[in-house]
């Protein structure tokens, strides 16, 4: 019990709401005895998991897997086409890839290597695994929620985050990646405050080594760091200096170095290559900071995501005369249209409310826990002011990076809402039951919206699921090589082949190129023999190649007809297969 009163601090009004009872012995000590009022939480925090689970598995396939999403896959399979590995020194005479970009490492193709050997690569194989990753990352912040502000507020923070759109489908998609991301913030973030409230150098150590692995990971990771490190100090100061001596820093310093020592050691070789191209917002700032404040929004009400996969807003109508609706359960596409269209869930309306609350109790002097509740708000506002200061920081899978933050505000607001009256503990649990049930309940409806868009649409653009079809394709002709005339599907291909697809991205050279030069570019792929050239189709083009081969064939004389057409589920084409003859 020597650490208790430091339990207060993280945990005091957790004691409370874990319901634990004093009793006293025999010998006349008092002893903390667990009670069984707390056995029907496990009720909700199955409901969250299975909501979680839910909505990740279901169509688990779809929509088609995207090339960022799978940037991990070469260097997984042992760097087998020299793709996304920037680094691949010697170890014990082998090539290791431990750099996939300059700002992002190889934690993710060192989880999805033994996956790949044992269960081989498939749309399953590549998303399953990170979708288990989001529900480790719930289970974490879980714990973590509870020991800072309590099991009320823990158990609201979990239902909101398993339910929230961005949340579920940013891991189940992880294009940015964010997956392990998230679940490294949550569990340094954990393990720090139980060094702080137990003690410990073990918990010291062990929250270093996840610090400085979330850098390695990916370096946008620095700005949690950031945020931990100034509310630690500015919140838990005296705590801070109490426990650390120069032994435990040096330690915890060696420790953090040892995380991200590939992340140090690449930018020894080439010198600070990481961080020569990041650059932060040097003009234009009004508007910059109007469309990261529109990001932001649109990240919390789970509709940035949803466009992202789409190019569509959430309360857009899908026309089922466009649709083909082969194997799709009409039922379910019935049901679908029964729900009411919202543009978005009720999160970031919830969370100024909270922030109101939160502001209004403490001009009441009824807040509790203040310290724990700056530590929260210090950490999300810093993260939220580098992100707009960041120039590269434009996607839901940037800003995603303040992620589980506002949801434990709101779930710490609508406990202290109900700590406001002398009211018994089955009034404060319907208190809070009626404050987050509209907020699940809209994020419910826009989970089933991007069901509804998965199952119908197939995904549009980079996403579309016609890639499934290019890649049976390409598996049909393997003695082929495949000239790939834009951005966009090299890493599918390469999964969806299991590394067998010779492929290559002929786009390169000729990216920012004119047109004139461009066409000319063009002659040496019109003798390729035994090549076939695979184009995106307008206006899915993100490096606009077609109309140049076109030109370089009329020019040169060369004939060629389109060996095959793709499409997507709303008849628009999307890749188109070009052998010349």
């Amino acid at each position: 019990m020597g650490t208790y009163p430091w339990f207060t601090c993280f945990g005091s009004r957790s004691a409370g709401d874990i319901a634990r009872t004093i009793h006293e012995t025999t010998s006349g000590e008092y002893v903390l005895v667990p009670a069984q009022a707390w056995k029907p939480w496990y009720l909700w925090i199955g409901c969250a998991l299975t909501l979680y689970l839910f909505f990740s598995l279901i169509y688990l396939h779809l929509p088609g897997l995207e090339y960022d999403e799978l940037l991990f896959v070469n260097a997984a399979l042992g760097n087998v086409d020299g793709t996304f590995v920037d680094w691949h020194p010697k170890v014990l005479g082998k090539r290791i890839p431990l750099m996939l970009m300059t700002y992002i490492g190889a934690p993710k193709a060192f989880l999805y290597a033994p996956i790949f050997k044992l269960f081989g690569t498939s749309p399953t194989t590549a998303r399953l695994p990170v979708v288990l990753v989001g529900l480790i990352t719930l289970l974490v912040t879980y714990a973590f929620v509870q020991r800072l502000l309590g099991r009320y507020a823990a158990i609201s923070t979990l239902l909101l985050l398993a339910s929230d759109p961005t949340f579920i489908f940013s891991n189940k998609l992880d294009w940015g990646p964010v997956a392990l991301m998230l679940l490294l913030q949550v569990s340094s973030l954990y393990v720090v405050c139980r060094w702080i409230d137990e003690g410990r150098p073990r918990w010291l150590l062990a929250g270093s080594f996840l610090l400085g692995l979330g850098l390695y990971n990916k370096v946008v990771f620095i700005w949690y760091v950031t945020a931990l490190t100034l509310a630690l100090l500015l919140c838990f100061g005296a705590r801070v200096r109490q426990l650390m001596t120069l032994r435990r820093l040096l330690l915890a310093v060696g420790v953090f170095v040892l995380g991200c020592l590939p992340l140090i050691a690449f930018n020894i070789k080439v010198p600070m290559a990481t961080f020569q191209r990041r650059k932060a917002i040097n003009q234009d700032w009004s508007s910059s900071l109007k469309d990261r404040y529109r990001l932001f929004l649109t990240t919390l009400d789970g509709s940035a995501a949803y466009d992202v996969v789409n190019h569509a807003g959430v309360a857009e109508r899908i026309d089922p005369a466009r649709i083909r609706q082969d194997g799709i359960p009409a039922r379910f596409v019935n049901a679908m249209e029964r729900l009411p269209r919202i543009r978005g869930t009720l999160i970031p309306f919830a969370l100024i409310l909270a922030m109101l609350v939160i502001v209004v109790s403490r001009f009441l002097r009824r807040l509790e826990q203040k310290r724990e509740i700056l530590f929260l708000l210090l950490q999300f506002g810093t993260m939220a002011v580098l992100i707009c200061v960041t120039q590269a920081a434009n996607g839901p899978h940037h800003t995603i990076a303040v992620y589980p933050f506002p949801h434990a505000l709101i779930g710490f607001a609508l406990y202290q809402l109900s700590r406001l009256g002398n009211l018994k503990t089955a009034v404060r649990s319907v208190i809070i039951l009626l404050g987050v049930s509209p907020l699940i309940l809209t994020q419910l409806i826009v989970d089933a919206r991007y069901v509804e868009s998965f199952v119908v649409g197939g995904g549009v653009g980079a996403w579309s699921d016609a890639i499934y079809e290019l890649a049976a394709f390409a598996k049909q002709h393997p003695d082929k090589s495949y000239l790939l005339m834009d951005w966009g599907f090299s890493t599918q291909l390469l999964l969806l082949s299991d590394g067998r697809l010779k492929k290559e991205e002929a786009f390169v050279p000729l990216m920012f190129l004119p047109a004139g030069e461009k066409i000319t570019r063009m002659k040496q792929f019109l003798s390729a023999k035994g090549s076939v050239l695979v184009f995106h189709a307008p206006p899915f083009e993100t490096f606009p190649a077609l109309e140049a081969f076109k030109s370089a064939l009329a020019l040169y004389g060369t004939e060629s007809l389109p060996v095959r057409t793709f499409y997507q589920r709303d008849g628009r084409p999307i890749y188109i297969v070009y052998q010349v003859d």
